[in-house]
């Protein structure tokens, strides 16, 4: 699978903030998809793998949503953030 690009918003919430992914379907990330979050410095990764501890909800062509104080750590102060998905990986950056 090529790469994909794309931007979405960071949205403050009661929990911190929120980025929003949709539409991973189309890219190989189907409902279902079992994954795993890192948090670093200024990004984030998430990494495919068949015992994460989260998985891809179905809804929508395939959503994953990020919540949390931790969100908000990484990307504070930004409005919007860039996004690319690849096979195994998405990574989510400050933009």
């Amino acid at each position: 699978m090529c790469k994909q690009t794309g931007r979405t918003v960071v949205a403050p919430t009661k929990k911190g903030a929120r980025v929003w992914l949709q539409g991973l379907e189309s890219l190989g990330w189907t409902g279902g998809t079992r994954y795993n979050v890192e948090f670093h410095a200024g990004f984030v990764t998430l990494s495919r793998n068949a015992d994460g501890k989260r998985k891809v909800t179905p809804s929508k062509g395939g959503v994953i949503d990020l919540e949390s104080r931790k969100v908000a750590q990484v990307f504070d102060g930004c409005a919007s953030v860039v996004y690319s998905v690849e096979s195994h990986s998405i990574t989510i950056n400050k933009g």
